[in-house]
């Protein structure tokens, strides 16, 4: 087979250590579920809208509006806006102060994750 060059291997070490942190991103919030609803004396709806209605209304909005602008930009590129953005946005949900900014923040950090392009190597590469 071919040889794999090097920045191939520092692109995958790069991407497989973003997609771990994506997941343990994506699952601390039902981890740390009760934590934070007695930190922000949340009720059960407001759960419920946090872990589920708000993102999927803004994920489903954002992807018609993330999908043509993936077509228009170099993919590297968007990696690293997509990147400064999930990191921006994770912050910013550790800053949270209350529900209304925990949710937007969480919304942004989730629409951002999910629109990180596919990068697969070449079929030839794998």
């Amino acid at each position: 087979g071919a040889a794999v060059s090097m920045q191939a291997w520092r692109a995958l070490a790069v991407l497989t250590a973003v997609y771990t942190l994506h997941y343990l991103d994506r699952s601390i919030i039902g981890i740390l579920i009760e934590p934070i609803k007695r930190e922000f004396a949340l009720s059960d709806t407001q759960l419920g809208i946090l872990t589920g209605l708000s993102y999927s209304v803004l994920y489903a909005t954002a992807g018609l509006f993330i999908g043509a602008f993936i077509d228009r930009v170099h993919r590297r590129n968007l990696l690293a806006i997509l990147l400064f953005f999930w990191s921006s946005a994770t912050m910013l949900c550790g800053m949270a102060q209350g529900f209304l900014s925990l949710m937007l923040a969480r919304c942004a950090n989730r629409c951002a994750a999910h629109s990180m392009p596919d990068t697969k190597a070449p079929i030839k590469n794998r």
